[in-house]
């Protein structure tokens, strides 16, 4: 979990969910960054990783 502080505009301040584990700051491509809905809390979000991402 964490937010897009570079990046393409439609990704820019979103809440986004990764697969890249326990770290600071990473980068990732675009397309392995998952918008989380902003009514979904972050510890429902943080779940994602046990759970298939649809």
């Amino acid at each position: 979990m964490g937010v897009v502080l570079d990046g393409p505009d439609r990704l820019m301040g979103q809440r986004v969910f990764t697969l890249s584990g326990h770290r600071q700051h990473v980068l990732m491509a675009a397309e392995d960054c998952h918008v989380v809905p902003q009514e979904m809390p972050t510890e429902r979000a943080l779940l994602a990783g046990i759970a298939e991402w649809r």
